[in-house]
């Protein structure tokens, strides 16, 4: 959720640069939904922030459950380094189980 409390796909976040991949993520949405009640396989989501770009591995960044992450600035960004650093933490030392998470900066 984005601060005025709606998904991104639905806020006043949108960045419409994003519209060529919107089908895709509404389809993942779509996913995330279907799983959501499912009790009987543990299953996670990871979600990146808004922007999700190549830049440099920090190895620091927060995480958060269904909100996205905004920065002081407003910005929300994480880098595919870092993205790809907590899908690895996750599969090796799971620490959510049939919910959505999300990291960011």
């Amino acid at each position: 959720m984005t601060p005025e409390g709606k998904e991104y796909l639905d806020s006043s976040h949108w960045d419409k640069a994003f519209d060529p991949y919107r089908n895709a993520i509404l389809g993942t949405r779509a996913l995330y939904y279907l799983l959501k009640p499912v009790t009987d396989l543990d299953w996670v989501f990871l979600a990146p922030s808004a922007w999700l770009r190549p830049g440099q591995r920090t190895g620091t960044f927060r995480t958060g459950k269904d909100d996205m992450l905004f920065a002081a600035d407003g910005t929300s960004s994480i880098s595919n380094e870092d993205y790809a650093l907590a899908l690895i933490e996750e599969v090796i030392t799971p620490q959510h189980h049939r919910e959505r998470f999300t990291v960011g900066y």
